[in-house]
C-alpha cells in the first residue's frame, strides 16, 4: 500500500518532480513578489489618479457654482434694467404724446420779449 508505485499511481508527484519543484520554487516566489510589487504600484498610481480626478471635479463644481451665482446676479440685473427701460419708454411716450406746440410757442414768445426788452 505505501510503496512507491502505489504513490505514483495515486497522482502524487515523484521525488524527482518534487525536487524540481522545490528548485523552481524560489523563482516562482520571486515572480509572485514582482507581480505583487507591480500590482501595488499600479494601485498606488490609480489612487493618485483618482485623487487628482476628484480634486478636478471639486474645482469644476466650485467654478460651476460661482458661474451659476454670477448668472443669477446677471439675470436679476437684466430684469431691473428691463424694468427701467420700460419706465423710460413709458415716460418718453407720455412726453411725445402731449401737445408740445403750445409750450414751444410760449417759450418762443418769452424769448422774443426778453430780446425786445434788451433793445
Amino acid at each position: 500500500m505505501g510503496s512507491l508505485p502505489e504513490t505514483k499511481r495515486s497522482g502524487l508527484p515523484s521525488f524527482a518532480e518534487q525536487q524540481q519543484f522545490m528548485a523552481e520554487f524560489p523563482a516562482i516566489l520571486k515572480g509572485i513578489r514582482k507581480q505583487t510589487a507591480i500590482l501595488q504600484q499600479m494601485t498606488k498610481n490609480q489612487m493618485a489618479l483618482s485623487s487628482h480626478q476628484l480634486e478636478a471635479i471639486h474645482k469644476q463644481n466650485y467654478i460651476s457654482e460661482r458661474l451659476l451665482h454670477k448668472v443669477d446676479e446677471l439675470s436679476k440685473d437684466t430684469k431691473v434694467t428691463n424694468l427701467l427701460l420700460s419706465e423710460l419708454i413709458a415716460i418718453h411716450r407720455t412726453v411725445i404724446s402731449e401737445d408740445t406746440d403750445g409750450q414751444r410757442d410760449f417759450i418762443l414768445g418769452q424769448a422774443q420779449r426778453r430780446v425786445e426788452k434788451r433793445k
